[in-house]
């Protein structure tokens, strides 16, 4: 939920580099799938990801509240 976009070739491109930190950073394809990471994603997105085409989707009922949070971080 929130922000999402399949992970673009130049992000992947970086994988390689983080062959150990964060655990199973090679299994992810969506920017969610990294940020879902336990120990890391969160990281790793803010040292090399992008947000190229980014979507936020407001379907579920707390995504209002996720936008806000997000954006008092930035």
């Amino acid at each position: 939920m929130g922000f999402d976009m399949d992970l673009h070739e130049k992000t992947r491109e970086m994988l390689p580099y983080f062959e150990k930190y964060p655990k199973k950073l090679r299994d992810c394809e969506t920017v969610q799938n990294v940020l879902a990471l336990v120990e890391g994603g969160k990281d790793f997105w803010l040292t090399v990801g992008d947000g190229w085409y980014m979507e936020f989707s407001l379907v579920h009922p707390e995504a209002k509240e996720w936008l806000n949070r997000y954006l008092a971080e930035v």
